[in-house]
């Protein structure tokens, strides 16, 4: 749009255009990971998560540079989010039920005695818990569609945040310590027979 029709919308909507941000989007060509980049943020996310080395390394490949060129005085906000889906189908657990795979604090109403997992439509839950200096995690858990094959999983939903000044030379520790925070509470969240089922191994 030529810049003299520019002015005269932002001089008649200043309220609504003259507030939009700039937003900038990059993806891979396989579009499992895009950088998001606005004034105030700077995000990385992936559709397939490797391991957290593999994902701290491709953070600190544009992290870096981006801190070397704009200077910025410190971090406002650092966070780190899993969103793990348990599909059974994979696990070869398509006829084990949920409560047997899930710890009780998270199964709720699937282990709950005359209810049958079939019958239940929806069952978000949400919980918040204090990290100390660390920051937060906020945990949003329950069944949910996994679309391309329509089956139903178990979605355990880990949001780390930490809304204190970060220093720039404190963020990566912040960011692993929160790695660790994560394997440990999805872990706890789930039994021994599913944790065999998923198949942990050392680097």
């Amino acid at each position: 749009i030529p810049e003299q029709v520019q002015a005269i919308i932002r001089s008649s909507l200043p309220g609504i255009l003259g507030g939009l941000e700039k937003a900038h989007q990059f993806t891979t060509a396989d579009g499992n990971w895009t950088v998001h980049l606005t004034s105030g943020s700077l995000s990385l996310t992936c559709k397939k998560y490797p391991r957290w080395e593999e994902f701290r390394r491709r953070l600190r490949s544009v992290f870096d540079p981006f801190m070397r060129i704009y200077h910025p005085p410190f971090a406002s906000l650092v966070g780190l989010r899993y969103q793990n889906a348990i599909r059974r189908n994979v696990l070869g657990l398509a006829s084990v039920p949920w409560a047997k795979l899930l710890k009780p604090f998270i199964a709720d109403e699937l282990a709950a005695d005359g209810i049958d997992e079939t019958e239940i439509i929806n069952n978000v839950h949400r919980f918040e818990l204090n990290l100390g200096s660390v920051g937060r995690v906020q945990v949003q858990h329950g069944i949910a569609l996994y679309k391309p094959t329509s089956e139903r999983v178990y979605s355990i939903d880990n949001n780390f945040t930490s809304d204190q000044r970060v220093e720039l030379s404190d963020v990566y520790t912040r960011l692993d310590a929160f790695n660790r925070y994560s394997g440990s509470l999805f872990r706890y969240c789930i039994t021994d027979q599913l944790f065999s089922a998923l198949e942990p191994h050392d680097a």
